[in-house]
């Protein structure tokens, strides 16, 4: 059985060269990871505190564990850099007094996850509608506003990188 012959041009458009180039436009190197966003936005936080201390008093976070996070410091575990968690990063929010997701949200100035909406009207009306007065219920009901959160932010960034 031999082979099908293709063109020249079609050689010619699957080439090495071509297939990087067009990876290269196709891929968003300028997106922020969370992990990115999340240590741009704590040392936001820093700032509005005045030191990483006030910050992890008011939040209740381990000040080691945020310098551990601020420097990029191996994991012991996993060898790779240690990274903020989405408990510290809602800790934070609530410290800063912030929607939830802030933490998640890149606030620079050319960033399109700027104008996301906020989950703050969607808890407490939540709150309301299930009647939640302990702070356990609260608490769930918090936890499961941040995951839609969580998708709606997924989601826009979604959209977003479509359009490229």
């Amino acid at each position: 059985m031999s082979m099908p012959k293709y063109s020249e041009s079609l050689h010619k458009s699957n080439s090495e060269s071509h297939i990087y180039l067009f990876s290269d436009l196709l891929s968003n190197g300028d997106m922020k990871t969370i992990d990115q966003i999340r240590l741009d936005n704590l040392e936001t936080a820093i700032k509005f505190f005045g030191s990483a201390a006030a910050l992890a008093s008011k939040a209740t976070v381990n000040e080691a564990y945020l310098s551990q996070v601020r420097t990029g410091q191996l994991d012991t575990k996993t060898r790779k850099p240690r990274a903020m968690g989405r408990v510290t990063a809602r800790k934070i929010d609530r410290a800063m007094e912030k929607s939830p997701g802030w933490m998640d949200t890149d606030h620079s100035e050319n960033s399109s996850d700027a104008e996301l909406p906020s989950a703050d009207d969607d808890i407490q009306m939540v709150i309301k509608i299930m009647g939640a007065t302990d702070a356990a219920g609260r608490t769930k009901i918090r936890v499961a506003a941040e995951d839609i959160r969580d998708e709606r932010i997924a989601h826009h960034r979604r959209i977003n990188t479509d359009k490229i």
